[in-house]
Parts: C-alpha cells; sequence; structure tokens
C-alpha cells in the first residue's frame, strides 16, 4: 500500500521547519502562505482582466477614453520578470521574515505575533494595515515628486511614463521607486501594526498587492461607484495622478487628498473624456 501523502508531507514540512529551527530562524511556512495567498491573488486579477478585455460585448470604456497599448506576453513578462515587480517584494519579504534586514532597535523583526497561526483573521485590524500603508504611501509618494529632479528622475519618473496606465503597468517602474514607494512604507506599517497576527498579514498583503493592480485597470470597474462612497480609490482616481502629476497622490484610499488639499474628481480632469458616473465631490481645481 502507498503510505498516507498528507501524513508523509505534514512529516517533510515538520522536518523541514525543524531544520530553520535548528539554525535559529522561523519555519518558512507563513511566509510561503503569504506569497502564495499574493500569487493566487494575481492569477485572479490577471483572468479578471484578460475576460473584460477579449469579449467586446463586455468592455467597458476606458477611463481616459481611448485604449492604451497592450501586448499580452510582452506586459506579462514585464510584470512577472522586471526586478523592480514581483521579484523585490519577494526578497523584501523573505528578508524581512528571516530578519536579514540591517536596521536598528530590532526594526529588521516582524513582530512575533506574525507568527502565530492560531488567531483568526481580524477584519478591522486588515484595514488598519491598509490605511497606515497608504498614509505612508501617500509621503513617499509626495517626497519622490518634490525631492528634485535628480531624484525624480531616478526613481519615478520611469513610472510615469505611463500617461494612460493599464493594469500591467502597476509594478513597472524603477528599483528606486519601488523601495521607496512600496517596501519602505510596507515595512513601516509592519512595525507600526505589531498587533497583527499572521492571517492579518496575509490578508493585508492580498488585497494590498492585488489592488495596486486593479487601480491602474484603463478600465473602470463595476463596483467603483459603490467604493468611492467610502473614500476608496479607483482606476479613475489614479489615473488622474498620472494624467495630470499634480493630483491624488494617495493609491488605495483618497482619504490623504481629501485631507491634504490634493484630490480631484476624475470627472472635472477627463471631462468628456471619462464616461462613467460624475463624482460626488466636485473639486475644482484643474
Amino acid at each position: 500500500m502507498y503510505p498516507n501523502r498528507t501524513a508523509y508531507s505534514m512529516e517533510a514540512m515538520e522536518s523541514a521547519a525543524g531544520w530553520f529551527e535548528q539554525r535559529g530562524h522561523p519555519e518558512p511556512w507563513g511566509l510561503c502562505a503569504g506569497i502564495g495567498a499574493v500569487a493566487v491573488g494575481q492569477v485572479l486579477v490577471i483572468l479578471y482582466h484578460l475576460r473584460r478585455r477579449r469579449d467586446p460585448r463586455t468592455r467597458p470604456v476606458t477611463v481616459q477614453g481611448k485604449q492604451p497599448a497592450f501586448e499580452l506576453r510582452k506586459d506579462l513578462q514585464m510584470h512577472f520578470g522586471s526586478p523592480e515587480s514581483i521579484a523585490m517584494l519577494v526578497c523584501y519579504l523573505s528578508a524581512a521574515w528571516f530578519g536579514f534586514i540591517p536596521l536598528p532597535w530590532g526594526m529588521n523583526q516582524l513582530p512575533l505575533s506574525y507568527f502565530n497561526w492560531h488567531v483568526r483573521c481580524n477584519p478591522v485590524h486588515v484595514v488598519v494595515q491598509l490605511l497606515c500603508v497608504d498614509a505612508f504611501m501617500y509621503a513617499m509618494h509626495r517626497f519622490e515628486h518634490l525631492a528634485g529632479k535628480v531624484f525624480y528622475a531616478f526613481s519615478h519618473k520611469p513610472h510615469h511614463r505611463f500617461i494612460n496606465p493599464q493594469l500591467f503597468n502597476a509594478f513597472n517602474g524603477s528599483v528606486m521607486d519601488t523601495f521607496t514607494m512600496i517596501l519602505v512604507p510596507l515595512h513601516f506599517t509592519c512595525q507600526l501594526c505589531r498587533f497583527c497576527s499572521l492571517l492579518d498579514y496575509i490578508a493585508f498583503g492580498f488585497t494590498y498587492a492585488n489592488y495596486l493592480m486593479l487601480i491602474h485597470s484603463e478600465y473602470p470597474h463595476c463596483w467603483d461607484g459603490v467604493v468611492s462612497r467610502f473614500g476608496i480609490g479607483t482606476p479613475a482616481d489614479h489615473h488622474v495622478h498620472h494624467a495630470r502629476f499634480v493630483w491624488n497622490y494617495g493609491h488605495i484610499f483618497t482619504y490623504w487628498d481629501r485631507l491634504l488639499g490634493t484630490y480631484a474628481a476624475p470627472h472635472d480632469v477627463f471631462k468628456n473624456q471619462y464616461l462613467t458616473r460624475p463624482s460626488a465631490d466636485t473639486d475644482k481645481r484643474k
């Protein structure tokens, strides 16, 4: 008879975990679960996007009224193969998990609560992490725009070559841009939200990584009209930033832009080009 495959797999996992523990490192399965959840989300987002593109009956009007360039094989290679894309995020998560980031005062370590599998996911904790990371991203985003022409050209300008972005442009920019506006806010959020469990962190990472793709979509989503009423960012909000540069620095939410006077409503910016529901917030500034 064949051995019980489940029992064999569990034994192999425990053996591998023991190997890491003997060397003073945490077992890697929480890290694998987090990266795997993000990967599954990426596949689902891509399939959702391709389904919308390929069916002319359901394909919506683009946010800016014109279709950006699209070449599936090239875009997939860029999205998964560029060093500033998925690779940097996986390297950061691995280094943070095993405590290899050289920062003072213990800031290279993830909170101990992140290694606890036995606490259920708390939706409030997920939302708090999203609010924190978006606030840090807003600050770093404005810093990149205001830090001077040399730093801007080296960091964020490569991402801004996409005046009319599409979904696969979300992580396409530069290594410095990914470090400044993705990894730094993510690490600060980890250090601030030390009360979160592993499942809280996985749910946050799943939402964070995949929503960054969704807001770069060239098409509005069917839920945009609802979520925008709660201050959640939409593709139209983010397209305003790519088209005008000086508005809408936030990504997941619009709260920080509204509080600090940098929000512009898509319908005011794109006018007759933007063919979805007008925003209730009619900021008259251009």
